[in-house]
């Protein structure tokens, strides 16, 4: 396989598409979906109509009934780790006996399992996960800093924000390189809000911008603006 690389964001995008590849062989059966946007009727209209198509598509979020997405619920730390789960196909899982809040059998126990094997998910304590609270914004951006093994190049990005300061210093880089990607620009007024609880249409969103394309079989041949997630067995080939 030969792959020229005219720019660095062409190079990491190729270079974590290829990444995955090599991990990502099986996709886990949860990630298929058979439902469509059009089956929420609380998805028509709202703002973020284009990200949550793309996660109903790829089968990222699904509703919380019959016929609701609920885009503007906010997100439980159970949710998001299912999301993850779900968006890259994981299928091996950790021990987690140790976090008594996530008793074997509950509905999030595998997807909070597998988002600690991979290394995404860590708990509040020794035994404390937490699934059912609300994420922060800030706790998000963490966790999707660490699935696609983002670094900064330093905090000044947040300058721009007046609530730069409410970031926390363990978070500060991760928000950081977020934001220097333009996968997170904050809200109309300006605010990033970090300690605010995420909702699910905005983490449908960031993912989206992190991954416009997900490739699962045939071929993947020229430049993409931003990461390829690839899942099966996909031929990576040079568009140059």
């Amino acid at each position: 396989m030969s792959i020229k690389f005219p720019n660095l964001k062409r190079f990491f995008s190729l270079f974590l598409a290829a990444v995955m590849m090599v991990s990502l062989l099986a996709v886990n059966a949860h990630a298929a979906n058979a439902n469509k946007i059009t089956d929420y009727g609380d998805a028509y209209g709202h703002w973020a109509y284009e990200a949550l198509t793309w996660a109903v598509d790829n089968g990222v979020l699904v509703g919380t009934s019959e016929d609701r997405l609920n885009p503007d619920g906010y997100l439980t730390r159970a949710q998001m780790a299912a999301m993850i789960d779900r968006l890259f196909g994981t299928y091996k899982s950790a021990d987690i006996s140790r976090f008594t809040d996530v008793p074997r059998g509950s509905w999030h126990h595998d997807y909070i399992a597998q988002a600690v094997h991979m290394g995404t998910f860590a708990g509040y304590s020794s035994s404390r996960m937490g699934p059912n609270e609300n994420i922060t914004r800030e706790q998000a951006m963490v966790v999707l800093a660490r699935t696609v093994c983002l670094s900064s190049a330093g905090n000044s990005v947040l300058t721009r924000f007046p609530d730069r300061n409410q970031v926390g210093a363990w978070a500060a880089d991760a928000v950081s390189a977020m934001v220097e990607r333009g996968y997170v620009s904050g809200y109309r007024d300006g605010r990033l809000n970090p300690k605010g609880q995420i909702t699910r249409a905005e983490m449908a969103q960031i993912m989206s911008n992190i991954f416009q394309s997900v490739h699962d079989s045939g071929n993947l041949t020229g430049t993409y603006r931003d990461t390829v997630l690839v899942r099966g067995a996909v031929n990576i080939q040079d568009g140059g």
